[in-house]
């Protein structure tokens, strides 16, 4: 278990989860198995999981079809894991308005003739209202 846990005294009134969580991080294969306990659960790795969400968010941005997108969610069978779909969604979002804003600045600094995607210019939104959306 992690240093912080180990060395508690025992008298707070949260002792009984740290010593819960210190006896479930002391087993053997841990990690294994609390990865299928916070994990998806149904025996896919976590990485898989991850993986979809991500082209399940690409995606979206880049048709901005929200019932296909929460259809897609749905489809996964992980509500538990939702914040990781969240926390994914935020960064993705962020870094297509980055590459956004570099284009257009781009751009217009050579006579306006590119900058942005058809997409950026058609939906009239950034990526991060587009994911706003969705959550």
């Amino acid at each position: 278990p992690p240093a912080f846990l180990s060395s508690r005294n025992n008298t707070h009134p949260g002792d009984v989860v740290v010593e819960k969580a210190v006896g479930l991080l002391s087993r053997e294969h841990c990690t294994a198995r609390l990865e299928k306990v916070w994990g998806p659960g149904d025996g896919r790795p976590v990485d898989e999981l991850k993986e979809s969400m991500d082209q399940l968010l690409k995606e979206y941005l880049l048709s901005r079809e929200l019932d296909e997108a929460a259809s897609c969610v749905r489809e996964l069978k992980a509500p538990h894991f939702h914040h990781e779909l969240v926390k994914r969604g935020v960064q993705i979002a962020m870094e297509e308005d980055g590459r956004g804003h570099g284009n257009h600045a781009n751009g217009s600094a050579n006579g306006g003739s590119e900058g942005g995607t058809g997409a950026d210019k058609d939906s009239g939104s950034s990526a991060i209202d587009a994911m706003a959306a969705l959550f």
